[in-house]
């Protein structure tokens, strides 16, 4: 009864290996993200933090990320 239990616990754990790489490859290099997914014409207001610039602009949100 034992050894017939053995190829069932090795065939599950390697189902499970192959559903973690998968998983993992699906979400880390074919993912949706980065800046290719923002709309070029999206942009955002950015403020100097340097109380003596005072420099206000905005910035495309491609942009704003890339830097």
């Amino acid at each position: 009864m034992e050894d017939s239990k053995k190829p069932i616990m090795v065939g599950i754990v390697v189902v499970c290996l192959a559903a973690a790489g998968l998983i993992s490859y699906f979400t880390y290099f074919k993912g949706s993200g980065g800046t290719g997914d923002i709309p070029a014409d999206e942009m955002t207001w950015v403020k100097c933090s340097n109380n003596a610039c005072k420099a206000e602009y905005q910035i495309s949100m491609r942009d704003y990320y890339k830097s």
